[in-house]
């Protein structure tokens, strides 16, 4: 094992340790399909909301579609609580049950 060069410090395992819970904690932000929200709204709320492009958006609105849910985006926790808040507020003003759900990374 090499010495360290003069001036570095090697991290001691507390450290490391508040470097791990300092870290935001990530979430899976999963959206879902339902028989009522129309397809162009969910793609509206995929490039509004979670900043997709249009052919992203395309791309997750049709695998929810196909599959029943799909992965929008892995984000830190608030940022994702947020986002998902907005897009159910944004959903429940058009009427419609557009659903997105949390998983942990």
């Amino acid at each position: 094992m090499d010495p360290l060069v003069e001036g570095q410090s090697q991290e001691t395992e507390q450290e490391l340790l508040v470097l791990v819970t300092e870290t935001p904690d990530r979430l899976r932000v999963l959206v879902h399909n339902d028989d009522v929200t129309p397809y162009d709204l969910v793609v509206m709320v995929l490039q509004s909301i979670f900043m997709l492009t249009a052919g992203e958006a395309g791309r997750v609105t049709l695998e929810a579609h196909t599959s029943g849910m799909a992965l929008v985006a892995v984000l830190p926790e608030q940022d994702a609580k947020y986002r998902v808040g907005q897009a159910h507020a944004l959903a429940r003003d058009a009427g419609v049950p557009l659903t997105f759900s949390l998983q942990p990374e």
